[in-house]
Formats: C-alpha cells, sequence, structure tokens
C-alpha cells in the first residue's frame, strides 16, 4: 500500500503551487502548509490483476481564502484550478490507473481556508 500511496505524492507533488504534499493529514497544519495537498487512503480491495489492488483514495487540497486579493470568487477560481491539476495529475501518471469519481468542496464552514476532498480509484 506504501509504494501506491509514495507514487501518488511523486504524481501529485509536482502540481504548480502547492507548498506541501503528504500522506495523511496531520494535526498540526499551519498557515506555512497551504496551499495543500493531502492524501488518505479510505478503501483497499483486490484488483484486477494479481498482485494488484484496488484503493479508493482521497485527495484532498486547500488554500488560504483572502477577500483582499479578488475576493471569494478568487478563491473559488484558485481552488477550481487546484481541483483540475490534481485531476490531470492523477490520470496522466504512469504508476498507477486512477479514475476519478467525485469532488466535494466545505460549503465555506472554515472560515479562513477553502478545503476540498476528490476521491480517486487508483489500481496500483
Amino acid at each position: 500500500m506504501y509504494t501506491a500511496l509514495s507514487n501518488i505524492k511523486t504524481a501529485l507533488s509536482g502540481v504548480t503551487g502547492v507548498n506541501t504534499c503528504k500522506i495523511g493529514i496531520e494535526n498540526s497544519l499551519s498557515p506555512d502548509d497551504y496551499p495543500i495537498i493531502r492524501i488518505v487512503p479510505q478503501r483497499i480491495e483486490p484488483g484486477n490483476v494479481i498482485a494488484r489492488n484496488k484503493y479508493t483514495v482521497h485527495i484532498y487540497f486547500g488554500l488560504p481564502v483572502s477577500e483582499s486579493d479578488g475576493g471569494l470568487e478568487a478563491v473559488y477560481a484558485a481552488l477550481s484550478g487546484l481541483a483540475d491539476n490534481i485531476r490531470i495529475a492523477m490520470e496522466t501518471a504512469q504508476d498507477f490507473g486512477a479514475l476519478w469519481q467525485e469532488t466535494l468542496l466545505d460549503d465555506d464552514r472554515v472560515d479562513k481556508y477553502k478545503l476540498g476532498m476528490a476521491r480517486f480509484l487508483v489500481e496500483a
């Protein structure tokens, strides 16, 4: 499992504008960590090919809200670009096959950060 997660981290570490990309969500996130990507495995099942597994992986991403620089609409534009870049990086990675399932956003419930989660099915 860790090899698959490490390969995902390698693919996502190249996403433009991301400050930190890690496996797991630590409790001590600071403003200096943002914009973030966090990789969290949710489910592991047998794959369609021997010696491969299917993983449901949640990719959390977020950035600070700065309404002074273009307002909340600018934050959504940046978050949308980040979500698109994550999807491109996941779907074009050579070490695993990824299929995007959905992306959920935080409904503006967090004051200082805008967060999202993209769910992917990965076979590795």
